[in-house]
């Protein structure tokens, strides 16, 4: 008698792989949703550092900071 089993590694490896741009392209759009939504997180720094006196840096904003 002979039994058959499928091997689920053969049906992972037909996947294709993703372009070698992507990595970086999800990478830097993170970032500049980051960068552009900072102002929008302070609630939450204030919140987990609420003796803090600033939790956010405002004397210059964080896409001129990510030029410099």
């Amino acid at each position: 008698m002979e039994t058959r089993v499928s091997n689920s590694l053969s049906v992972a490896q037909s996947h294709k792989k993703a372009p070698p741009w992507l990595w970086p392209l999800l990478w830097g759009a993170l970032l500049m949703i980051s960068v552009v939504t900072m102002s929008a997180a302070e609630p939450l720094f204030r919140w987990i550092e609420p003796e803090a006196r600033q939790v956010i840096y405002d004397r210059a904003g964080f896409v001129t900071l990510l030029g410099r």
